[in-house]
């Protein structure tokens, strides 16, 4: 985990559409450690699934879970749609008090 923990970390800075989507952040993760457009181009998708599912590449729950606790821990490393959340979150709160 503290390997994935890193590269996950430097996706998240290099990119901050990572930031707020998990299908980007996998589909990223995959293709910068797993061989970029070169590989992905010879590669079907039954080639992908199998690797996948004999365990050669990390699951996506995994990525995105290194992700959840990054931005849990690094605030810098959440996204602009985390802070619309919480900013809603908030005034649903107030409105709720209020009643």
């Amino acid at each position: 985990m503290k390997n994935m923990k890193g590269e996950v970390r430097q996706l998240l800075k290099d990119n901050d559409s990572c930031r707020d989507s998990d299908a980007k952040l996998v589909a990223t993760f995959y293709y910068k450690k797993f061989g970029g457009k070169a590989v992905f181009e010879k590669k079907t998708a039954f080639d992908f699934l199998k690797v996948l599912a004999e365990g050669k590449i990390p699951f996506p729950d995994y990525i995105t879970r290194v992700r959840r606790r990054l931005q849990e821990t690094e605030p810098e490393l959440r996204g602009a749609s985390y802070k619309k959340r919480h900013k809603l979150s908030d005034d649903m709160s107030k409105d709720i008090h209020n009643l």
